[in-house]
């Protein structure tokens, strides 16, 4: 476990990252319980590309194409089946993509938090962030092709509520065999391991100062709960949290 943390400031967002399969979902789940059950008024959502008007631009250029069965997600189908398309397409799709996560954060974050609650997320900006990164490398565009949206999501993530980032990680034969079991295997290996690379230099670069890092794979349900609880409500009180002082950005080279 490590953590990182440096200003005594309440936090009021909690953003949840890790490569899929990792576990986020039901530690959200019994961590909201939790703080609902504390007396903190909390919620969760869960808020990543492919939202809203970006999911239904996807699904139409998705329509007919070789494996676009209901069970793939579009934008995988466009990067194996269609990539020419979607290079052409690429800044379309990431300005009506980017206007749809950040309606959905203004909705689901903001605007509980400015009602008093604790906001949970599942992946948010920071996965938003990876994700544009990938898809950039993966269609074999310039470098600077998304950085005009992550600089706009980075400074909605600074000026935004006060925000700590839990990372769960565990190997890859764990969340593996973990997404086969919750029924479907709609992230491909390839991807799985690039979200190992970029999440981590992401979350790094937003958190603040305040982020906690847990190894899950030999861990049980309840022992990584009982860690995320108290460092969460810890943070809560009032304990070291991140400071919006310092400027953001990102910059992230392919691997060699």
């Amino acid at each position: 476990m490590h953590t990182r943390g440096n200003r005594s400031s309440p936090i009021r967002v909690v953003d949840f990252l890790g490569p899929a399969g990792v576990g986020k979902s039901t530690q959200i789940r019994l961590l909201e319980a939790k703080l609902n059950g504390s007396g903190y008024r909390a919620s969760s959502t869960f808020i990543k590309t492919g939202h809203l008007f970006s999911f239904l631009l996807l699904r139409l250029l998705a329509r007919g194409s070789a494996g676009g069965d209901r069970s793939t997600p579009s934008i995988r189908v466009l990067m194996e089946s269609r990539p020419e398309l979607f290079r052409r397409l690429f800044g379309t799709w990431l300005a009506i993509d980017m206007m749809s996560v950040l309606t959905k954060y203004f909705l689901a974050v903001w605007l509980p938090v400015k009602a008093d609650f604790r906001v949970l997320v599942e992946e948010g900006i920071p996965a938003t962030i990876a994700d544009y990164l990938y898809i950039s490398q993966k269609l074999g565009l310039p470098a600077d092709a998304s950085h005009g949206a992550i600089g706009l999501l980075c400074a909605v993530h600074k000026r935004g509520a006060m925000t700590a980032i839990v990372y769960l990680d565990a190997d890859q034969g764990t969340t593996r065999s973990r997404r086969i079991g919750r029924g479907g295997m709609y992230e491909t290996d390839a991807y799985v391991r690039e979200q190992s690379r970029l999440l981590p230099k992401v979350a790094n670069a937003l958190s603040g100062g305040a982020l906690l890092y847990l190894e899950t794979t030999s861990r049980s349900v309840e022992e990584i709960s009982s860690l995320i609880e108290q460092w969460v409500l810890d943070r809560l009180r009032g304990a070291p949290a991140p400071g919006h002082g310092a400027e953001m950005s990102i910059t992230l080279e392919p691997d060699s």
